[in-house]
């Protein structure tokens, strides 16, 4: 019986070892491929910001001296009134 428990006990601590290692492998193996991503993000930035700058930007913009003028603003409503009581005229 104890010969039992201690190869389970022996097997269950080399087995939770051997899957840390291959967590630990492909935690690196995830980071170089984030690092090589991350250099050819860099990479294409570069290329667009130089073909960017190369390209006009210039925007055409109209000026318009200002004057004081007046200003007048009309609303029309339509509208029905009730009265509370009867009144003659």
């Amino acid at each position: 019986m104890k010969k039992i428990l201690f190869s389970i006990l022996i097997s269950t601590v080399l087995f939770s070892c051997g899957q840390s290692g291959d967590k630990k492998a492909e935690l690196d193996k995830l980071k170089k491929q984030q690092s090589e991503i991350r250099e050819k993000i860099k990479a294409l930035e570069t290329e667009l910001a130089a073909k960017d700058s190369t390209s006009d930007k210039r925007k055409l913009v109209a000026v318009t001296e200002m004057k004081p003028t007046s200003f007048n603003h009309y609303i029309e409503v339509q509208a029905r009134v009730e009265g509370d009581e009867d009144v003659m005229l």
